[in-house]
C-alpha cells in the first residue's frame, strides 16, 4: 500500500507537466465540461465537472493566477483535457508499473490529505488537467 501511494504521488507530481504527457496515458479528448461544484482540501482545489451524464473530479493545486487566465465558475462550461491519475504507465527501477484503479479509492497528497473517488456521485476516477492552474483556465 505504501508503494501504491508513493507511485500515485509521483504520477501526480510529474504527470501534470504537459511536455511529458505520453501517448499511452488514458485521456479524454478536449471537451466542454460543465463545472457543478468547487471545493478545496488543504492545498488543493477539487473541481467537479459534468459532461452528459458522466461526472468527473479534477484535482488542481492551489496556485496563483497566471497572466491571461480566467477564473472558472460553477455553472459555466470549459474546454479541458482530462487525464486519469490512476491510469498511468510508470517505470520504477526500469520496470513498467500500472496503478490499478479498482483497488485504490483514494490518493494521499500530503500527510493528512486523502482525496477519494465519490461513487455516490458516479465519480470512479480522479483526474488532473494541464488546462487549470488553481481555479484559473490557462489560455
Amino acid at each position: 500500500m505504501k508503494y501504491l501511494i508513493i507511485t500515485i504521488v509521483i504520477v501526480f507530481t510529474f504527470g501534470s507537466d504537459t511536455r511529458n504527457v505520453k501517448k499511452d496515458q488514458i485521456q479524454n479528448s478536449k471537451k466542454n465540461y460543465k463545472v457543478f461544484k468547487i471545493d478545496s482540501i488543504g492545498s488543493f482545489y477539487l473541481v467537479y465537472l459534468r459532461k452528459g451524464n458522466l461526472n468527473y473530479k479534477v484535482i488542481s493545486e492551489k496556485l496563483k493566477k497566471k497572466e491571461s487566465s480566467d477564473l472558472i465558475e460553477v455553472g459555466e462550461e470549459y474546454n479541458l483535457s482530462l487525464y486519469s491519475i490512476f491510469n498511468q504507465k510508470l517505470k520504477i527501477n526500469n520496470k513498467e508499473v500500472r496503478v490499478v484503479p479498482l483497488i485504490a479509492n483514494c490518493v494521499q497528497f500530503e500527510k493528512d490529505i486523502n482525496i477519494c473517488k465519490e461513487k455516490d456521485l458516479g465519480i470512479n476516477d480522479l483526474h488532473y488537467t494541464p488546462d487549470l492552474r488553481g481555479l484559473y483556465i490557462i489560455r
